[in-house]
């Protein structure tokens, strides 16, 4: 909020301040909370508004975490307008004769989009932001040709560039909660494997019949899939949780020699690879602390691997990606995606800033043997791996 003569004694009650920078005071403990909602309504209710800054005439209250990021800088490291300017258009958010304004962008928060768009809208929404990068909304509200009106906007647009983040804002990796498909290697037929809340696991067919169920004492950790394990047709489900990888056949009975010790917790995975086409698996495993591994269903690592540590959160699974007869890692993070070899170690992509591969770009395997990327500055790039 924008405030007029400044009372120090009465914004800055309960803190201790001697003078006011320009770049504000830092975090401080807030005397108001609720004093906008107690003005101007519950629409400006938030749940934690106990902390707030000042800077160049403006208070920002909310959560130490929100306000931190307007003390740090973060908040106003990429700005609206600016990412806007990217698309190509500089704002379609109007000012003239207009009393209220309001962004929107549906896809950046399903949560709160939910809460506002009926099923249908949504469905509505999700259908434009598969032709574009981001589909903002605006709603415009003031004077019209003879009363007051309403004005929405909805536009697809491409980001011709972006601006490589300096700090990492998107650190939840999104752990999925199945069903998982599986094939069921005595019918043929794809059944469905998942968790009930009481941890029990069970499997049933896709129609809805059910397979069995049994106890289990722990959560999967977002991934199920099947593999030959005895090399003889005959497939089993294999998953992760905890520590530990599982294996479990189509009948419920836990194979023998399972579960399978990897030392540290999993976060997500395991992801079954079968290199050599002989079913002699691997496995790769994202933990929590934030490191990829690679493991045989012993659980011991490669003598070759030498795992990946990267500069920042890991977002999902890494993707095999094949260049002739030689394989590569793709590793999305919160900021970046990065290609590393196929025994780990360091990165291959070095780009800094603009140069950076975005964390959604596609990673084209060219007819020349080249990797081909989308960056940061809008440009596509090639390398050879």
């Amino acid at each position: 909020m924008r405030v007029g003569d400044l009372d120090k004694d009465l914004l800055f009650k309960g803190n201790k301040i001697d003078k006011i920078k320009d770049e504000g005071p830092g975090v401080l403990s807030f005397a108001y909370p609720d004093l906008l909602a107690s003005v101007f309504g519950n629409i400006f209710s938030i749940d934690d508004e106990g902390y707030f800054t000042y800077k160049d005439g403006w208070v920002i209250s909310g959560s130490r975490t929100a306000v931190e990021e307007y003390v740090t800088g973060k908040a106003l490291e990429y700005p609206l307008g600016e990412y806007l300017a990217d698309a190509g258009k500089d704002s379609f958010i109007s000012t003239k004769q207009t009393a209220l304004s309001c962004y929107l962008c549906p896809g950046a928060s399903e949560t709160f989009a939910k809460a506002l768009f009926t099923p249908n809208l949504l469905d509505f929404f999700k259908t434009y932001e598969k032709e574009c990068d981001f589909c903002p909304v605006s709603l415009n509200y003031g004077a019209g040709k003879d009363r007051a009106a309403f004005r929405v906007e909805l536009r697809k647009m491409k980001l011709r560039k972006a601006k490589a983040p300096v700090y990492e804002r998107d650190t939840t990796v999104i752990i999925p909660k199945g069903p998982f498909r599986v094939k069921n290697s005595g019918t043929g037929k794809m059944n469905l494997f998942y968790q009930q809340d009481n941890l029990y696991l069970c499997l049933k067919e896709e129609g809805g019949k059910g397979l069995w169920g049994i106890p289990f004492d722990g959560k999967l950790c977002g991934t199920a899939g099947t593999i030959d394990y005895y090399a003889n047709g005959k497939l089993q489900i294999l998953f992760g949780a905890g520590s530990r990888i599982y294996l479990i056949d189509r009948l419920g009975r836990f194979v023998k020699g399972f579960p399978v010790e990897l030392g540290k917790d999993i976060l997500l995975g395991p992801a079954a690879y079968d290199f050599n086409g002989i079913r002699k698996y691997n496995i790769m495993v994202l933990h929590k602390d934030n490191t990829i591994e690679m493991y045989d269903l012993k659980g011991r690592k490669p003598s070759s691997w030498k795992g990946i540590h990267a500069p920042e959160t890991v977002k999902s699974l890494p993707e095999r990606v094949k260049v002739g007869d030689r394989s590569f890692w793709v590793v999305r993070t919160s900021i970046r995606t990065l290609i590393y070899p196929f025994e780990g170690g360091e990165p291959l992509t070095t780009g800094q800033e603009s140069k950076m591969l975005r964390p959604d770009t596609e990673v084209r395997v060219l007819d020349s043997g080249e990797i081909e990327f989308d960056c940061y500055d809008g440009k596509t790039r090639t390398i050879v791996l």
